[in-house]
């Protein structure tokens, strides 16, 4: 009995994660970017390897022009996400923004025929 208790957390906080990532979709759609940021942020506290999220949140974050946020999590979506080209084509953009396209990673050699 207790171990059923000790899920229902764990799911709410999941329903949670994902309600805050549409409230996120939508003000992304309605290019709110702040906002949007903001929903994808609470929802990573929430479920912090959400590799989505992470992704969604870097790109507010570009379309926001706060680069060096948005390469950071570009950064850490790439950990959990490495051959996924155009993450790493975000990356560079956000880092180009910067003056620091040298630095940007090369694309996994699987990446090729990995959707984007």
């Amino acid at each position: 009995m207790q171990h059923e208790n000790a899920e229902i957390p764990h799911r709410q906080g999941a329903e949670d994660a994902a309600a805050l990532v549409k409230l996120g979709d939508a003000c992304a759609k309605r290019q709110h970017w702040e906002e949007a940021a903001n929903a994808y942020q609470q929802a990573l506290a929430i479920q912090a390897e959400d590799a989505g999220s992470l992704v969604k949140l870097g790109h507010a974050l570009f379309a926001a022009q706060q680069w060096a946020s948005a390469i950071q999590r570009y950064e850490q979506a790439l950990k959990l996400l490495p051959r996924r080209p155009r993450l790493h084509r975000r990356l560079g953009a956000a880092l180009h923004r910067i003056g620091q396209a040298q630095h940007a990673p090369r694309p996994h050699p699987a990446a090729a025929g990995a959707p984007a």
